[in-house]
């Protein structure tokens, strides 16, 4: 039986976040790609938020997790019924719908380690 995959991650992805000390850290003169990555980023985060701390979510990081996330390792998730919005803001719950896959949780330290081990290679 096919399941639509959709995920709800708005919460979330912002639990998947950047700063400039990680990037520095992790990515800067590892090799020419994680330098690009990291500068540019940096670099755009410095043109709205300078001189004060910031950090920056990097949408396709979560989204790319997802897909990989063989065995849950970067997220925990559950197959639920779709929910229908409803105009008080809150969701009905109809069983005879089709099935979303719902992410609950993040691991972001296992998508960070999964990550800068790709870029640095």
């Amino acid at each position: 039986m096919w399941h639509e995959a959709i995920v709800r991650f708005r919460v979330l992805f912002f639990h998947v976040n950047f700063t400039e000390p990680e990037l520095e850290h992790w990515l800067i003169g590892k090799n020419k790609l994680s330098d690009y990555l990291a500068r540019n980023t940096i670099a755009e985060a410095e043109s709205y938020a300078k001189g004060k701390p910031w950090s920056r979510i990097i949408w396709d990081v979560p989204a790319v997790a997802w897909l990989l996330n063989d065995e849950q390792r970067f997220m925990n998730d559950r197959l639920e019924y779709s929910q229908i919005p409803e105009y008080d803001r809150y969701y009905a719950i109809d069983k005879t719908r089709h099935f979303i896959k719902y992410v609950y949780h993040i691991n972001r330290d296992a998508i960070y380690e999964d990550l800068f081990n790709k870029l640095t290679k």
